[in-house]
């Protein structure tokens, strides 16, 4: 009887470790095959170097009439993460004012250093620092030099227009614009900034 008792046992403990046996080549045989058709020999994208997170644009500004305005504005920039990039902005504009009695030619000069971090693809939220070496119009219709510092801020929109370039226009507030100065550079607090960059 104990004899048969035995056997019994060895017999379900067999069908048991039969089982987990089965169990585990099965299991063992799907993983090998997805393994498998993992080939270890397709490309993976590499990670952007550093020469590939440089920028390059600008803006360039034209009008002609009472007012003759030209202004260049280079731009080189560097993506620090996907979402995040920033950069340097020097510019200088010349304009020749018609409007009073005799004509009246000014030159400025300056830097823009900017942050932006974009909330979506297209759309960015901006920080600035300008400095700005500029001419005003004296009552006598000479011109004296000052300098000033501005912080702005605000938003903008980017689009594509091709494989690393892209269209760029922002919406910015100068927190530093004082409009009791008579010799303040700009006739308002909003700046609207337009411009293209591409990558190389």
């Amino acid at each position: 009887m104990e004899a048969d008792v035995a056997a019994e046992v060895a017999a379900v403990g067999a069908g048991v470790s039969v089982k987990r046996l089965v169990a585990c080549t099965i299991l063992l045989v799907s993983c090998t095959a997805a393994l498998a058709q993992t080939d270890p020999t397709s490309p993976t994208v590499p990670p952007p170097s550093v020469k590939d997170k440089f920028f390059y644009g600008g803006g360039l500004g034209l009008a002609f009439g009472d007012v003759d305005y030209v202004e260049i504005a280079p731009l080189v920039g560097y993506r620090f993460l996907p979402k995040l990039d920033g950069g340097v902005q020097p510019f200088y504009r010349w304009v020749n004012d018609s409007r009073y009695a005799e004509d009246v030619t000014t030159d400025d000069y300056g830097v823009d250093l900017f942050v932006r971090y974009f909330v979506v693809p297209t759309i960015f939220v901006q920080g600035e620092f300008e400095f700005l070496n500029y001419e005003y119009v004296l009552p006598t219709f000479q011109t004296e030099r000052s300098s000033a510092n501005s912080f702005l801020a605000g938003g903008g929109f980017s689009q594509p227009i091709g494989k690393g370039a892209g269209f760029f226009v922002s919406v910015l507030y100068n927190f530093s614009y004082d409009n009791s100065d008579p010799t303040e550079p700009y006739g308002d607090a909003w700046q609207v900034q337009a411009g293209v960059t591409a990558g190389f």
